[in-house]
């Protein structure tokens, strides 16, 4: 295991509230770059979403449970999966503080590159801050496993770190430092041109349908199962 995974492993199972603390709005946190990174993803996210009313969402590297709360007010039925155990703990403190109704949503442990679901299951496949931490083989499987379970005509969103941004410095040297210590945010190990991410799509039959930046640090792209 390289250092970087290590890093990036021991974050997310050992100190995950590191990461889930930034969603919180109190005055002082609004002045975070991370936290208003984080809400202009989120409204990114639930613009592109859409009508979810009666689909079977799935959330790959759900964390904390923030997009399960916010689509099961939408009257989807969510699926969340995360390999944190600690952070499906966190999910589930929030599920029930804000009273969502457990028939509303299941959270499990699952791996992305080997999801637990049979084929075609899901309407809409969401995984946000997900490709970043993962290597470039375990990106392709992870397509391939949102595309076999994904609903013909299915919408699949998801996140990939822009290669090249102004704050590309915050991924290696002095600048990773300053990510770790200062924004409490592990290291990443991959990012991703358009052409990459089209490339990632094309290999499984998917088409990338919109692409979108957060920051100029971060695309949103929709694909669809046609």
């Amino acid at each position: 295991m390289t250092k970087i995974k290590f890093l990036i492993k021991k974050y997310w199972l050992d100190t995950p509230e590191r990461f889930f603390e930034q969603y919180r709005t109190p005055p002082l946190k609004l002045v975070s770059l991370v936290n208003l990174f984080l809400h202009a993803r989120r409204r990114k996210v639930l613009e592109l979403i859409g009508d979810v009313s009666g689909k079977r969402v799935l959330d790959v590297g759900c964390g904390s449970g923030v997009f399960i709360v916010e689509l099961t007010k939408r009257r989807a039925y969510v699926v969340g999966v995360d390999y944190s155990n600690k952070m499906l703990e966190e999910a589930k403190r929030q599920l029930s503080f804000f009273k969502v109704p457990k028939s509303r949503y299941t959270v499990k442990n699952a791996d992305a590159t080997k999801l637990p679901f049979k084929n075609g299951e899901f309407d809409v496949i969401l995984a946000t801050g997900l490709t970043d931490y993962l290597s470039d083989q375990q990106n392709k499987l992870f397509i391939k496993e949102a595309k076999r379970v994904l609903a013909k005509n299915g919408k699949l969103i998801v996140s990939f770190p822009v290669a090249e941004s102004p704050f590309s410095f915050l991924r290696s040297g002095v600048g990773l430092k300053i990510r770790q210590k200062l924004f409490n945010l592990p290291p990443i190990e991959n990012s991703f041109t358009k052409d990459r991410i089209k490339n990632l799509f094309a290999a499984v039959k998917l088409k990338g349908q919109s692409f979108d930046k957060i920051f100029s640090t971060m695309w949103l792209v929709v694909a669809k199962h046609s």
